[in-house]
């Protein structure tokens, strides 16, 4: 016999919701996606999320002996750079780079215990370490660079190579004199002699033009140039003044006597002679005079990459002192290195040469004038069709209080800076990521995730007033330890929820094609970064360990993660009231839903309070795996004014779970218009209703 006053319902999972009740949420509002995805196949299904795959632990001839908690990684292409606790240095990180395609570490030369930065702490609020690619060299921001000469960090993989360079040595002094080419020459690169007058491994601090005048009598005719006084004349350098041709080079050197240059004077005189070319300043002094010393200058390659740690090189013969002070984090446009410089603005590298600054810091800076610190910066990426994933615009934030936008160049002289007119930022540095589409680049604000659109606006947060999940992170116990990563699918944060009991650290994805979020998962990150269409990540709990995260099912995916075997939790938020001011009924409802005959599907009804109602089991047989509807055969009636459901199980790939269908039987009468919460259905069919302070009252039907 048909269910009188009945109303059929489908519910459609379609992502998580804050909200505490459906009724003003949209239709498919989840309270719980634990370690579900969304079925690339059918809309509204969704199915368990492959487990996490180990792909090294640091042991092995090139890791890092005693390795702790990985605190900075970038993955270029296949090779990534990071930097991790070690024996080698106690207390102090050291950089790895490790092959994700062939799961091989890479030795990395020039590691010292004065070049590599103090780990920093592994909980509550922190500077993440940032690391960034800028033409043939990784950059490292770190706070546990010491400053001075020593403000952060790069591995060198330019594969820059500069042979036979002659150049005067002086023992005791760390300055190669002459007139070489230093175009290419960046602090860190090494340096040696074919004498052996430069101690083994040094290398170069900075580089410099270098000019001096002096009073010298020429002779017409003659190439010797005379004077009492011809320190810091060097050979290969050019000479100019009276009577000196044009293009007149420095031959060789007679000390306090002389100078021959390459052509004959014009002129018999005592005139001021200009002698310009070029030095380099060394880690270490000569420990001997050599004239015209072959000197080669070499980087570090993919292969072979070069660890150093130092300054910019910026004019120091002129008494500048590099970079204000240690920054917080860098980013590219145009070729530069821009530094977000705390409260000493944005300087910005030489286009090509991350570590190099030819103008002084007062020209390559950029100055807020705000009194607040640039904590983070990140690019903002073209959208157009034939330029898109170029660099347009930078984003610099100062906290959580504002942002600026960075736009065009010092070379082609627009270079500009303005706030955005939204006042909001980030406390979180590792949630700024770029991402696909038409979206922008990503941050999570105080109030939750925002976008930065490709158009310079910023969006309002993505799921605010129930509309998908913000709580988590505008209860965050750490913002600064909020983590995130994006590729062309999905963007995957970590976050300690300080709303839930423990505070525990889960991991929330946001689905950038469908809009919608899933989660928590149970494997959340400390740090992750996209590898081609997946993941690799380093798990908050196991130190030491990269671990392959795919956001898909694929042929190679396993659902048994870290030794555990997976399982999932889909639960609803408060399904929608009736509307009718009356209690439901229900005995009617199926699932849309596939396993194998290994898989017991738990399905749960709970109360408003999260109590079971009740809770029926689907077990499919060997012949019946298909997505098909499966009929839930509560035990009794199930009575309430607004419920949830709870569905969950084990892993594997077989598993889908789609469509809930329900029949609800409207009754006669509204909780709420009576004032209380208990009722029970006695075994006549009547009602009894208990206030826990009178004896039950009998309602009759009718």
């Amino acid at each position: 016999m048909a269910i009188r006053n009945s109303v059929p319902i489908r519910w459609t999972p379609r992502g998580l919701s804050d909200a505490g009740d459906g009724t003003n949420s949209f239709q498919g509002a989840e309270k719980t996606l634990q370690n579900v995805i969304p079925d690339p196949s059918t809309a509204g299904a969704w199915v368990p999320r492959p487990a996490s795959i180990q792909k090294t632990n640091f042991t092995g001839t090139n890791a890092p002996a005693g390795a702790g908690v990985i605190s900075g990684r970038l993955i270029v292409g296949d090779t990534e750079y990071g930097m991790v606790p070690s024996n080698l240095n106690p207390g102090k990180d050291e950089p790895y780079v490790y092959d994700l395609s062939a799961d091989t570490f890479t030795a990395v030369s020039g590691i010292t215990g004065g070049n590599v930065p103090t780990s920093p702490p592994t909980s509550g609020d922190w500077v993440p370490p940032i690391l960034c690619q800028i033409a043939g060299r990784v950059i490292v921001t770190h706070p546990g660079f010491p400053g001075a000469a020593v403000k952060f960090g790069w591995f060198d993989v330019s594969g820059f190579s500069q042979l036979s360079t002659l150049g005067d040595l002086r023992n005791g002094r760390s300055t190669i004199f002459g007139n070489f080419p230093i175009i290419g020459v960046q602090p860190g690169m090494t340096i040696v002699d074919g004498g052996g007058a430069i101690p083994a491994g040094t290398t170069v601090l900075y580089t410099s033009p270098y000019i001096t005048v002096l009073n010298f009598t020429t002779t017409s005719g003659s190439p010797v140039l005379t004077s009492a006084v011809t320190n810091n004349v060097f050979v290969g350098m050019d000479a100019a003044g009276a009577g000196i041709p044009a293009g007149a080079t420095v031959l060789s050197v007679v000390d306090s006597v002389s100078v021959t240059i390459s052509a004959n004077a014009t002129a018999s005189a005592t005139v001021p002679v200009t002698f310009t070319g070029t030095q380099i300043e060394m880690s270490a002094n000569a420990t001997a005079d050599d004239d015209s010393a072959s000197i080669t200058i070499a980087g570090g390659t993919l292969t072979a990459p070069l660890w150093g740690a130092g300054d910019v090189d910026n004019q120091r013969e002129l008494g500048n002192v590099g970079l204000a002070s240690v920054p917080l984090g860098v980013a590219q446009m145009n070729g530069r290195a821009y530094f977000a410089d705390g409260l000493d603005g944005i300087p910005f590298s030489d286009s090509g040469f991350p570590c190099r600054m030819s103008n002084t810091l007062a020209v390559q800076v950029l100055t807020t004038n705000d009194g607040l610190s640039v904590t983070a910066i990140a690019p903002l990426l073209l959208g157009a069709p034939i330029t898109g994933g170029v660099v347009q615009a930078l984003i610099a934030f100062e906290g959580e209080a504002k942002m600026q936008q960075i736009t065009g160049d010092q070379a082609t002289g627009n270079l500009s800076m303005n706030v955005l007119p939204v006042a909001t930022g980030t406390l979180a540095p590792l949630s700024i990521v770029p991402c696909g589409g038409q979206l922008g680049t990503a941050f999570i604000s105080p109030l939750g995730l925002r976008f930065v659109r490709l158009d310079g606006t910023v969006s309002d947060p993505v799921g605010a007033d129930g509309q998908g999940k913000t709580q988590p992170f505008q209860f965050a116990v750490a913002p600064s330890q909020i983590c995130a990563a994006a590729n062309a699918a999905v963007y995957r944060v970590t976050v300690q929820n300080g709303m839930v009991e423990g505070a525990p650290y889960e991991e929330y994805w946001y689905d950038l094609t469908r809009r919608m979020w899933n989660g928590p998962h149970t494997f959340p990150s400390r740090l992750i970064q996209p590898w081609r269409s997946t993941f690799v990540l380093a798990p908050i709990g196991i130190p030491a360990s990269l671990w392959r995260g795919d956001s898909y099912a694929s042929s190679i995916s396993i659902y048994i993660e870290n030794g555990n075997q997976l399982s999932w939790i889909m639960e609803t938020v408060l399904l929608p009231d009736n509307a009718q001011m009356a209690m439901n009924a229900m005995v009617e409802a199926t699932l849309d839903c596939a396993a194998t005959s290994d898989d017991q599907l738990v399905i749960s009804a709970l109360d408003e309070n999260g109590a079971v109602l009740d809770t029926v089991a689907i077990v499919t047989s060997a012949t019946n795996q298909s997505l098909r509807q499966r009929s839930l055969d509560w035990t009794e009636p199930v009575i309430f004014k607004q419920m949830s459901i709870r569905v969950s199980g084990p892993s594997d790939d077989t598993v889908r779970i789609g469509n809930h269908y329900m029949r609800y039987e409207i009754l006669g009468y509204n909780l709420d218009d009576i004032g209380d919460d208990n009722f029970l259905l006695a075994e006549d069919g009547v009602t009894i209703l208990s206030d826990n302070t009178v004896p039950p009252i009998l309602l009759t039907p009718g």
